[in-house]
């Protein structure tokens, strides 16, 4: 991440092995209902970590928040057959996305906090191989924000597949990998706040079946 409140600015990353011991609570959740070839769909992730370390001998403590909400629609489009391999379908997603960041940069005598939040438009869409009654490959991609104004980020680009194994009727078995890029604006002088953020890194998840 970069992280710009005011003139301060701040680069880290924290390495995935090191995640659990910086993070203070994760959630994660994703709901769909599905009419003929309507799909409507409801996204909610929100994180907060921290991280100390020393910076030329001084130590430097960088908190954050996200949270991000999202919501659309999807239109299946007719499946294509691959015979013996089985059949694709492709949806093309819109919706919106809403996001906020909350930041905090800690000195040994000086804090600086802010946030900042948004509301983009997003286009993207999904395509899923069905392998058989059980197995699937799917991937889904997104991209929003486009800096219409200042109620939009600059840019963000969400990307994430994953092979899903559907063990009973009513339930399943995922394992994916996502990708998110962020980039926010707000304000400008004193009170300009930017975040530059990229996650990225492996997920496990079930789907239950209504």
């Amino acid at each position: 991440m970069n992280l710009d409140i005011g003139p301060i600015s701040r680069s880290t990353t924290v390495d995935f092995v090191d995640l659990v011991p910086n993070l203070h609570a994760a959630f994660a959740a994703h709901a769909e209902a599905t009419w003929h070839e309507w799909t409507g769909f409801l996204d909610l992730f929100y994180i907060s970590m921290g991280q100390s370390e020393p910076k030329g001998g001084i130590s430097v403590s960088t908190n954050l928040q996200e949270l991000f909400f999202e919501f659309g629609g999807t239109y299946r489009l007719p499946p294509v057959s691959l015979g013996y391999a089985g059949s694709l379908t492709f949806e093309p997603l819109v919706g919106v996305r809403f996001m906020w960041v909350d930041a905090s940069l800690g000195f040994p005598n000086q804090k600086v906090s802010d946030s900042g939040s948004v509301i983009d438009p997003m286009v993207g869409g999904r395509i899923v191989w069905h392998i058989t009654d059980t197995w699937s490959v799917w991937f889904r991609g997104d991209v929003g924000g486009f800096d219409i104004s200042d109620n939009q980020s600059k840019l963000t680009y969400n990307l994430l597949g994953g092979v899903e194994w559907r063990f009973v009727s009513w339930a399943s078995a995922l394992v994916g990998f996502r990708y998110l890029n962020i980039d926010l604006e707000k304000g400008s002088g004193a009170r300009r706040f930017e975040a530059d953020i990229e996650m990225f890194g492996p997920f496990l998840a079930v789907n239950f079946y209504f």
